[in-house]
């Protein structure tokens, strides 16, 4: 009776959110040619080839062969494209405005379709094979007029029904989840469209694992919907329809069966109610647990500078834990679930013969097994598919809320947009604008601001900290509100952010941008932008891959390829926000000199700049000062005004915005070349396991759960559970006989005899129901604590990765561990194991029935689970192929998505929306691919297990042709049959789910050890004392460095020799690119060393890495903050009092800034720190070198980023409070 239990959840598995597989390749023109698709063969399939899938079979010979991969995968059906589906569905969101009633529009007849494909499943097939049992079993009864050849065409019947079942049952079950994931492209592209858009504000409200849920888990709900949904409907039928069949048979106690199913199910929706809202807060936490992880990933170098590990790793695993509780209550709930699944049909079956022999009628074999087959029908629709359905809709309606309310902020957008006309006679005019940040009560950022400025000019714009200088970038781009006034523009627009940003390509990619490469203008950039020399000493020059967002470069060099990127683009007005910054003086002057003001000659060039050096030759200058003009002309005039250039920027000096905004519309009318935009590669390909996941995985996760002695448990409790099971099945039969032989006994007699067998009988249904919730109770407890160990073995493994790591790893790629693989964990792999040891326990249960009724059926059994064998096998290799390569590719849908975010504002700038859309569309077509192929496969190798049910339950039914055997004997063979065949195919499609999920731990569990540091404490021998170091000496001796651990590669860093005396202050100067921060990380031990580094006279490579580490201050060239408030950021760890951290804050200049917020040091901090500029995060980093009070302190142009005044007053707290450290100064 258990052979539907859990056959829901094996669907479950295919609703995930399955990603595509995609190869790091060269470019997109690449990706066409090399990595070109075939033409999936279905759309010249046959209706029968279909039905048969038929036409997936290459797949499967080619499978068994080789390792599949990428190549291997078939293109999409045309209608499966995503940007057909996208734009299907923005036109319908453009008239509804709402989500659902759109998808309603564009899928709603094939959703109908497919509905009435299910109902006549659910209502015609699935009723025929009780109704020819019922006549079987009364030829085997000799008590009617059936003779053998209407016996033998209702065995037939019985066997074609459910052929006839199967055969549309996997096709419709294709169709259904195949129009789901067409949703989930469709929804996923448009909400990939959306991000395109996000303003400030948008981004200051919504984190990027927000983002990253509502892609990978919202939109994802879509994909199952349309398989579930039906059933909300198709149920009440069916129920009908069975309900009144039933009737036929025993008369008014179907009713008591029915009431068992019917009042199952408020428990069941309750349960489900409370699940859907366990889910929803369990999503938020998800949505901080995997915030965290991002912000520590993106902030991990300087993480691992401060020595937080640890505290950091604590963090993370309490929002883990506060996680998982709930989780642990989701399965609590859901083993409640799946218990009334389990024992409904048993309850049922026991009330309805129970009530009917109480009623003085007799239970016959014919009567009490259509009883069972009918229940089992019902069973399917009502217990398992609708509370299910509910579920999913609630869900899927949660899910639908969210990326509803995310899509419609596009009007938001389109209501802040600023003024902007084109006006043909000048390059840019600024009439009388004001402009503020949407959503603040603070004064305007731009007040009355007037320019006009003609073509070929460079206006070069100065200004305190919060003056409004990048601000005004962003109003002539097109992001900052205008509150007044407008802004005319004419031409093309070209912009450098102030912060680079960097996507996972080439030097050339990144460059080029979707422009056509023209090979003279492409050199004449790469010269003027100073980059020849880096060409020449990287290995394969403008091919060199970059990582995520440019770690494997210096600031400089990530700088000057954010300016080529700008300059290389035709443009008729250039926006250059502070570009010289971050390089040294030398070669900042050869920018200024050979880019700007020669290559650029011809065009209008607004640069913002505290550079005094470069004023002079500007053609014109724009001062301001906290968003009002204070002056703007030539230098002399300027000056000859009596302005103090030297007084307001000193040399060197880098400055951005407190309002800075890094993203840009772009509102030019330049177009971009599709065909020559490059396609992203990653630094290393990711990993991919090949073959059978192997025993370590299980071993991995059974002993994160507890080890032999909870598996030793569960055994017992699943053993006990099945023995009262089975028992209860065979004890119908048992009924049955009872009933026969007492027809004819004294009533009295009769009366006590069936009493006890009620009593009997009564007892079993109430182990049944007992046993089956421990087990799931304590199964609950157990896959709970596994996923928490397994994922915080993550997170101590990556917290303890070296930055090798980090810079050859996306932070996609990292994410995805923690997102997709560890929702697998939580969510898919402990029901599928739930499953898994049900069905191996029912069908012990079933075989040891069958034996007894009669040995022969072990024969057929024995064959049937060969077949099966060799059938698992050979679909396996292609399965877990398959599935390898949607979990290993689908890193580089997060990756392209937080690229997206984090350069945002030079994409919009450069008019790339529509070609970086185009590339998401892309990847979500080999998504789709690699999901319909998966889909397919498993569709198919259940239909052949299916076909050898059918094969083996004509066997077991013609059987009794050949032997003389009573009715009981037939139901009670028969319904075994039917499911031990249905439990078997399940257990196989159920083992392979398994396989396929416990890939996810493969891969989680592939993080913990993954290119450690070396050990972060230090070993009892070696361990500095508590006061050391006391003076503070410095030797580098024979110091060399390389950042990959490859020792034929060439050292960045080769034999330093040199020493820093104590209370010694040094300065590090060099070109871009020198080796400057080399020195830094040698100091840290951030990358492979060589050689020595003694401080004190210690060997800093003898002691662990936290005492080395804490015991310097760094002050990093990238100041990093995070979520949080402002005290967080500077204590996170509570270990100073606040009048401490205001003294701090003082001492660097910020405590006026702070404490004139309204919550002091409690004022929230946005995600990477976007409501405070770069210098005010800089001085937060000294602020915090300043906490610690080391005796040795790094910095990294510390000062870089704050106007002069306070530059001063910083260099004097510095040799007031580090007189006695020793320094080490990094400058240009």
């Amino acid at each position: 009776m258990e052979n539907l239990t859990l056959k829901a959840l094996q669907l479950c598995n295919f609703l995930e959110y399955y990603q595509k597989q995609k190869q790091s390749v060269e470019n997109m023109e690449s990706l066409n040619k090399t990595a070109k698709l075939s033409k999936c063969p279905q759309e010249d399939a046959s209706f029968l080839s279909f039905l048969t899938f038929s036409w997936i079979f290459p797949i499967f010979f080619k499978g068994s062969k080789q390792t599949l991969g990428v190549n291997d995968l078939y293109e999409p059906l045309n209608e499966q494209k995503a940007d057909k589906l996208e734009n299907d569905l923005q036109k319908a969101f453009k008239t509804r405005l709402e989500l659902v009633p759109s998808i309603v529009d564009v899928f709603g007849m094939k959703i109908l379709v497919h509905g009435m494909i299910i109902l006549f499943v659910e209502c015609a097939i699935k009723i025929l094979p009780p109704i020819f049992l019922s006549q079987l079993i009364k030829f085997y009864t000799n008590s009617s007029g059936i003779n053998q050849k209407e016996a033998a065409a209702y065995s037939f019947g019985i066997i074609f029904s459910i052929f006839l079942n199967s055969m549309i049952s996997n096709a419709s079950h294709v169709n259904g989840l195949k129009l789901g994931a067409m949703i989930k492209a469709g929804v996923s592209s448009m909400i990939y469209q959306k991000s395109l858009k996000l303003s400030k504000t948008s981004l200051g409200n919504i984190t990027t694992g927000k983002l990253i849920n509502l892609l990978a888990t919202d939109a994802g709900k879509f994909q199952g919907i349309i398989f579930w949904i039906h059933y909300l409907w198709v149920g009440f039928i069916q129920t009908a329809l069975v309900t009144f069949l039933i009737y036929q048979e025993v008369g008014v106690s179907a009713f008591a069966g029915i009431f068992v199913l019917i009042s199952l199910l408020p428990l069941q929706l309750y349960a489900g109610t409370k699940i859907s809202k366990i889910c929803f807060e369990t999503a938020k936490r998800t949505d901080k647990r995997v915030h965290l992880m991002n912000e520590m990933i993106k902030g991990i170098q300087v993480i691992k500078m401060y020595a937080w590990e640890k505290p950091f790793n604590k963090i993370i695993s309490v929002s883990r834990f506060n996680e998982t509780k709930l989780i642990r209550y989701h399965c609590w709930i859901r083993g409640f679930f799946l218990s009334c699944i389990i024992f409904s049909v048993p309850v049922a079956v026991f009330s309805t013969l129970v009530t009917y022999s109480i009623l003085g009628n007799e239970v016959t074999a014919q009567k009490a097994f259509v009883v069972v087959a009918f229940f089992n029908v019902i069973k399917f629709t009502m217990v398992i598919m609708y509370p299910f359905a509910v579920n999913y809709a609630i869900d899927c309606r949660a899910s639908s809320i969210r990326v509803n309310k995310f899509l419609k902020q596009e009007n938001d957008l389109l209501e802040i947009k600023p003024n902007i006309k084109v006006h043909e006679s000048i390059e840019l005019k600024l009439n009388k604008v004001s402009a503020k940040w949407k959503g603040e009560a603070t004064e305007l950022t731009l007040s009355n601001i007037n320019l006009d400025v003609q073509s070929s000019t460079i206006l070069a714009v100065i200004g305190k900290v919060g003056a409004g200088k990048s601000s005004l970038i962003q109003a002539i781009l097109g992001e900052l509100p205008i509150e007044g006034g407008d802004i005319q523009v004419n031409g093309v627009i070209s912009y450098a952010s102030q912060e680079p940003w960097l996507f996972s390509g080439s030097v050339r990619q990144n460059i080029l941008f979707g422009e056509s490469y023209q090979k003279d203008r492409y050199k004449a950039v790469i010269k003027t932008c100073s980059l020849t020399r880096d060409l020449e000493m990287w290995p394969d020059g403008d091919k060199t891959i970059v990582g995520e967002r440019g770690m494997s470069l210096s600031g400089g060099q990530k700088a000057r390829i954010n300016l080529a990127r700008a300059v290389y683009r035709k443009a008729d007005i250039y926006l250059l926000d502070d570009p010289l910054s971050a390089v040294d003086a030398n070669v900042g002057r050869h920018l200024f000199d050979n880019c700007i003001k020669e290559f650029l000659k011809n065009k209008l060039v607004i640069l913002v700049t505290h550079q005094l050096q470069y004023l002079p030759t500007a053609d014109q200058i724009l001062l301001l000062n906290h968003g009002i003009v204070e002056g703007v002309g030539t230098f002399e005039n300027l000056r000859d005004s009596g302005l103090d250039f030297a007084n307001l920027l000193p040399k060197n000096e880098n400055v951005e915005e407190q309002k800075s905004e890094n993203l840009a519309q772009k509102h030019s009318k330049g177009k971009f070349n599709e065909d020559n935009f490059v396609e992203k590669k990653e630094n290393i390909e990711e990993k991919r396991v090949k073959g059978s996941v192997g025993l370590k995985p299980y071993k991995d996760y059974f002993n994160a759960a507890g080890g032999f002695k909870s598996i030793f448990i569960i055994f017992i409790l699943y053993i006990s559970s099945q023995i009262f099971t089975s028992t209860s099945d065979y004890f119908v039969s048992y009924l049955v006989r009872q009933e026969e032989m007492q027809s004819n006994v004294e009533i009295d007699e009769n009366s006590y005899e069936r009493n006890v067998v009620i009593a009997i009988f009564s007892g079993l249904i109430v182990g049944v129901i007992l046993l089956t919730l421990s087990r799931n109770f304590v199964f609950s407890i157990l896959t709970t604590r596994a996923s928490r160990h397994l994922h915080d073995a993550m997170v101590a493994g990556i917290t303890k990765a070296s930055m090798y790591f980090f810079n050859t790893n996306p932070s996609g790629r990292i994410l995805n561990r923690f997102s997709k693989d560890i929702k697998e964990v939580d969510e898919i792999l402990p029901f599928t194991l739930v499953d898994v040891f049900q069905v191996i326990f029912n069908i012990l249960g079933a075989v040891t029935v069958l034996v007894v009724i009669n040995r022969f059926y072990l024969i057929p059994t024995f064959a049937l689970f060969t077949i099966f064998h060799y059938l698992r096998k050979f679909y396996l290799k292609t399965s877990l192929d398959v599935k390898r390569i949607q979990s290993t590719t689908s890193s580089p849908i997060f990756s392209h998505f937080s690229e997206t975010l984090n350069g945002l504002s030079t994409i919009r700038a450069f008019n790339a929306e529509k070609i970086l859309a185009s590339e998401f569309n892309r990847h979500q077509d080999l998504n789709t691919s690699a999901h319909y192929i998966y889909l397919v496969t498993s569709r198919a190798f259940g239909l052949w297990l299916d076909v050898s049910c059918v094969i083996y339950i004509a066997i077991v039914v013609l059987s009794f042709f050949l032997m003389e055997n009573t009715g009981e004997n037939v139901g009670l063979a028969i319904t075994q049959a039917m499911g031990l065949t249905g439990m078997v195919q399940q257990g196989i499609r159920q083992t392979a789910s398994l396989e396929n999920s416990m890939t996810a731990v493969e891969r989680v569990v592939e993080y913990n050890t993954v290119d450690p540091e070396p050990d972060f404490d230090s070993k009892p021998e070696k361990k500095p004392p508590k006061e050391w170091p006391e003076k503070g000496e410095i030797k580098f001796e024979k110091l060399s460095l390389s950042y990959v651990p490859d020792e034929m590669e060439e050292k960045v860093l080769k034999e330093l020799n040199f020493e820093i005396l104590p209370q010694e202050k040094i300065g590090i100067v060099g070109r871009t690119g020198a080796g400057k921060s080399s020195i830094i990380n040698a100091l840290f031990r951030l990358s492979y060393i060589d050689g020595q580094i003694y401080i004190d006279t210690r060997d800093t490579q003898a002691m662990g890495l936290h005492d080395l580490r804490s015991k310097i201050s760094i002050i990093p060239q990238e100041p990093v903050l995070f979520s949080g408030s402002m005290r967080y950021n500077l204590d996170p760890f509570d270990e100073y009092s606040d009048a401490k951290l205001w003294s701090a804050l003082e001492e660097v200049k910020l405590k006026e800034v702070i404490s004139e917020m309204p919550a002091g040091l409690m004022t929230k901090i946005s995600e990477n720190g976007i409501n405070f500029s770069i210098g005010e995060r800089q001085l937060v980093c000294l602020a915090r070198a300043l906490l610690r009070e080391n005796k040795i302190l790094v910095m990294d142009e510390a000062t870089a980023n704050v106007d002069p005044q306070t530059d001063a007053l910083i260099q004097e707290t510095i040799r007031q409070k580090f007189a006695e450290n020793c320094g080490v100064h990094l400058r240009k």
